[in-house]
């Protein structure tokens, strides 16, 4: 269900989705499960820094990265 969420908002296709929340639950050493769970009730990611991968802010923080 995240992924899907995270397709229809960003519209990213399913793998670079399911790499988004990847990512973010590696950044914040929370289980994918857990992250996930976190978007679904909050409907944001647990931190801003993470937008599809590509993006000007995704860039920016991969500088930072």
């Amino acid at each position: 269900m995240a992924i899907g969420m995270l397709i229809e908002r960003f519209g990213l296709d399913h793998h670079q989705a399911f790499q988004l929340l990847t990512r973010c639950s590696q950044r914040n050493h929370r289980k994918l499960y857990d992250t996930a769970v976190e978007f679904l009730i909050t409907r944001e990611l647990p931190s801003a820094e993470f937008e599809p991968e590509g993006s000007a802010v995704d860039q920016q923080a991969s500088d930072s990265w």
